[in-house]
């Protein structure tokens, strides 16, 4: 015998689990977008001990087939070695294990040996100093701090961190950040890879203050407070 009433409960109970399921879909699909964003906010912000960290440092340019910029009595190439050993010093401290790519040999290492060396080592971060010139403008001058996210998004992010302390710190002008796909170190290192330039060497008084050993100590130290940064390592003052 046919149950007209019972035929209708059962058909609304159908209808239940039928409309049931978009609810089950929509909540795992919830589920998986917030596991994927807490664990990409864990690897990247969560406080770190620096002693699982490797900074590769590149002091550009170097060697007299490579000497960089030159304006009166100075070379490029030997600020940015006197910056970096520097700050080798400064991050060894804060106990970061940092390779460099090259020291006081006077040897000639291009720049794509470098991102490869940074690579071969696996280096967590890629830091390159260099200083800036410019023809026919003295007035120029300022610190700028250049990235490319190709191969690592979190470049962007290292860069703004470097900019910012090193801003705060020295009180220099801002340049910014700046994009660029061009620059061999920054765009064939596989970690997040930055290059800074800390000064104008034909600005005569940003000059100055690079031949200063003072000046290029808090240089380096404004580096390492902003790699700190970076890595959510408390910096101490």
């Amino acid at each position: 015998m046919y149950d007209k009433d019972q035929y209708k409960d059962e058909e609304k109970k159908i209808k239940k689990k039928r409309n049931f399921w978009p609810y089950i879909i929509i909540t795992a699909i919830i589920i998986c977008v917030l596991s994927v964003m807490l664990w990409y906010d864990s690897s990247i912000n969560v406080p770190v001990d620096a002693g699982d960290i490797c900074v590769f440092i590149d002091p550009g340019h170097g060697s007299d087939q490579s000497p960089g910029a030159v304006y009166e009595d100075v070379f490029e190439r030997e600020l940015n070695l006197q910056i970096a050993e520097v700050l080798e010093n400064i991050l060894k401290e804060r106990g970061y294990n940092v390779i460099m790519s090259r020291g006081e040999e006077n040897i000639y290492v291009s720049p794509s040996q470098r991102a490869q060396m940074a690579n071969d080592a696996n280096a967590d971060i890629f830091v390159s100093i260099h200083q800036n010139s410019v023809d026919g403008n003295k007035e120029v001058n300022g610190i700028e701090t250049w990235y490319s996210k190709e191969n690592n998004k979190e470049s962007e992010r290292l860069a703004k961190c470097i900019q910012k302390a090193l801003i705060d710190g020295t009180g220099a002008k801002d340049r910014g950040i700046k994009y660029d796909t061009e620059l061999t170190v920054t765009n064939l290192t596989q970690m997040p890879s930055v290059l800074i330039e800390t000064g104008f060497i034909t600005n005569d008084e940003e000059r100055n203050k690079l031949k200063s050993s003072e000046y290029r100590e808090k240089l380096a130290y404004f580096i390492a407070n902003g790699i700190n940064d970076f890595w959510g390592i408390k910096n101490q003052d």
